[in-house]
């Protein structure tokens, strides 16, 4: 009978190409598998990526590129928003596929690249054996090997980190323009599938540190590399980055800035035991054992190990120094928070890699594999350390299965409450709010929530929401709105600078207990930013929120469902028949409308006597008086409106240009609620003017005589190119 023998070593490329193709598919199964009922991350993912996408996907389609996002909070600039640098190459999937599948492509793509591109940095550069080098690729295309893993916020950033420095290793073998033009656009597609300030930042500055410690290039050889990436980098980045810089002095991350304090040395050592003794070193105790015998059973090593050991050791430590220079510098620049901070992310790869080295040591070692007994111990290991990914593989693909009934992208973006919210004409347009929200975890079964971004999958505009850098009026205006909660957990205010939630109290809201909505929120405030309906996952109470939607049916099916044998859930699962979300939904009956002619204006000294006068003015004081602050009016300060009828009428327009007929039979004020920016511009009959902020939010335009009036505005931000605003479009 023919012996059949079988290495690793026999595999030619495209039979390792058609390895990880299959490996990455089952590595991604559970986030497509089930179609629309598969696993979709909440927390980094479903609170705002996926929702974010798909509205960035439809305004793609129906605008082309926009300037301005009016699904957010009363509108918000497009540009600063975290993910939009990243989604020229990660849209792409959302405006052409259903959003559940282009969310397991990209989970697909993230996985199937990160295992291919470290097993080839593996074999053709650090020069590991081909069963070292398959264990890198399993084990990092598994990332932290528990539900903190890659999402859409990563892009094919971190994913790809072996990728970028695969292709920059092999551009160090050309010569001449063959390795600069080719590196500029290594850089600029950094830059396309990645977050700027995140990612873009943290690899440009990790490259050298491999360079010199791994690759041992000459300073000279790999600056001639490094530079042209860092060009490319940078090109690509531009539009985002002048974005984030222009936005940021008024924005949230500033509103909330304070110098430094007696603290900071506490905070950096709290953040050192919770990153490094907390995470870092549990999550690579199987790399750093394997790491640890190689070196002992081959103390005089020649290859990458002890280098791939001081590489490790720094992206461990090195994150809190950039932590200490943040505290530093947070008054100059606060939106650096988690910049050169995540540095520390560089930890898992480089992890990843001294255990492949280790085990390449340990495979290699003439202390076993000169003895007979040695050679059974080298088996073992070697088969023991390939079935260590595999196993944590399937654990964790069983758990995120069994979170499939709460976390899935059907009942979390294909609610029927919400699906007949986003039906509703849109003749006079409203904005929703979500009551009693809770911040997102990742180690919780979070779909069982609801979140305010939810309302941005089905194209609802809503006035709450999760961003990473808002406008620092709304930040101060929020505090106004959540008052009631504020007051009574004083740490949740430190929240609202990026979750802008109705904050439910810390442990929520008891399970179908009414809650007085007055108690806790400010009706009022949200009235005034055209808040017409609030859905919530428990029962509201307050004189002028009517029920509309009570969740007894969506209840009863919850229950019947928790009492299934595990076999007829399994099965329930495989049919997509999960219970529904409870929802609650309210129509608030003293909303104002998006735009209104007002007849009194009342200015305050200040900006904090501004907002209390507008925490303790009545509905019917917002619906007939413009707030304005006396700095912030120019040389309209002694305007007073003076008209008895008037028409306002808004007009279909895009997001970035909004058209507004008025007719009136005196001096009026004119109230849009939309978040004031000053990068918007007002042009009235082909006159251009000035906008007046508002409630301290919102913006005004005054109209100093009677008559028919066209105004149109349109949002200009400094770093938009193109034609100069044409009023008459």
């Amino acid at each position: 009978m023919k012996r059949i023998s079988f290495s690793f070593e026999s595999l030619g490329p495209s039979q390792w190409l058609l390895l990880w193709f299959i490996w990455s598919l089952l590595n991604s199964a559970v986030y497509w598998i089930l179609g629309p009922h598969s696993y979709l991350r909440i927390q980094d993912t479903a609170d705002v990526s996926v929702p974010y996408l798909m509205s960035a996907a439809r305004d793609l389609l129906e605008y082309g590129v926009t300037w301005w996002q009016p699904l957010f909070s009363g509108g918000m600039p497009t540009m600063p928003f975290p993910m939009i640098d990243s989604f020229l190459i990660n849209g792409l999937p959302w405006v052409a596929l259903p959003p559940w599948a282009a969310y397991g492509i990209t989970m697909f793509l993230q996985r199937f690249l990160a295992a291919y591109f470290t097993f080839r940095l593996c074999c053709d550069f650090l020069r590991l054996n081909t069963f070292a080098a398959l264990f890198a690729g399993l084990a990092f295309s598994l990332n932290a090997w528990s539900v903190r893993d890659w999402t859409l916020y990563d892009g094919l950033g971190p994913p790809c980190t072996a990728m970028f420095i695969w292709m920059l290793e092999r551009l160090l073998k050309k010569t001449g323009w063959q390795r600069m033009f080719p590196a500029v656009l290594v850089g600029m597609g950094l830059s396309l599938v990645a977050e700027t300030a995140l990612y873009t930042v943290f690899l440009v500055t990790a490259l050298p540190v491999w360079f010199v410690l791994v690759s041992r290039q000459p300073l000279r050889h790999w600056l001639s590399v490094w530079l042209p990436f860092l060009l490319g980098a940078v090109l690509a980045s531009m539009p985002s980055a002048v974005a984030l810089m222009s936005h940021v002095s008024a924005s949230s991350r500033m509103a909330l800035a304070g110098g430094m304090d007696a603290s900071v040395f506490e905070q950096v050592w709290h953040s050192f035991n919770v990153t490094v003794l907390e995470r870092i070193l549990p999550d690579n105790k199987i790399y750093l054992l394997l790491a640890a015998l190689g070196l002992a059973l081959n103390p005089r090593s020649e290859g990458p190990a002890w280098r791939l050991l001081w590489l490790f050791v720094l992206c461990a430590t090195v994150g809190e120094f950039f932590l200490w220079l943040q505290l530093l510098a947070r008054d100059v620049f606060p939106s650096a928070k988690g910049n050169l901070h995540d540095y520390y992310q560089f930890s898992t790869f480089s992890g990843v890699l001294l255990g492949a080295a280790g085990l390449h040591l340990i495979q290699r070692s003439e202390f076993l594999s000169v003895r007979s007994w040695g050679r059974i111990v080298l088996a073992g290991l070697s088969l023991a350390t390939l079935a260590w990914p595999l196993y944590f593989w399937e654990r964790t693909t069983v758990l995120l299965a069994r979170r499939m009934p709460t976390d899935n992208f059907a009942i979390n973006f294909s609610d029927p409450v919400l699906k007949g919210l986003a039906a509703l004409p849109r003749e006079e347009p409203f904005r929703v709010a979500m009551a009693g929200a809770e911040p997102p975890r990742v180690t919780a079964i979070s779909g069982q929530r609801l979140y305010p971004a939810y309302a941005f999958a089905y194209g609802l505009e809503s006035a709450d929401g999760y961003y990473r850098m808002y406008s620092g009026r709304l930040f101060h205006f929020w505090k106004k709105v959540i008052h009631g909660v504020v007051a009574q957990y004083p740490d949740l205010a430190a929240n609202t600078y990026k979750l802008q939630y109705l904050f439910a109290p810390p442990g929520g809201f008891r399970q179908n207990e009414a809650v007085d909505f007055a108690c806790w929120y400010d009706l009022d405030l949200l009235s005034l930013m055209n808040v017409r309906y609030i859905y919530s996952h428990s029962p509201l109470v307050h004189e002028d929120l009517q029920l509309l939607h009570t969740p007894v049916e969506e209840t009863r099916k919850r229950a019947a469902w928790e009492m299934l044998r595990r076999r007829q859930m399994v099965l329930s699962a495989l049919k997509g028949e999960f219970p529904p979300q409870a929802v609650y939904l309210y129509e608030n009956t003293t909303v104002l409308p998006r735009v209104r002619l007002l007849n009194n204006v009342q200015a305050y000294a200040d900006t904090e006597t501004l907002l209390q006068a507008l925490a303790e003015a009545s509905v019917e004081d917002l619906r007939r008086t413009a707030f304005v602050e006396r700095g912030e009016t120019g040389d309209l300060a002694r305007f007073q409106p003076d008209y008895r009828h008037g028409e306002v009428h808004l007009e279909p327009s895009r997001p970035d240009r909004l058209v507004v007929n008025v007719e009136v039979d005196g001096p009026a004020m004119l109230a849009l609620a939309v978040n004031y920016d000053p990068s918007w511009r007002v042009w009235i009959n082909g006159r251009e003017s000035r906008i007046i902020p508002l409630y301290h939010i919102h913006q005004g335009v005054a109209l100093s005589a009677a008559g028919k009036h066209r105004i149109v505005l349109e949002y200009w931000p400094p770093y938009r190119p193109g034609r100069t605003p044409d009023p008459s479009f």
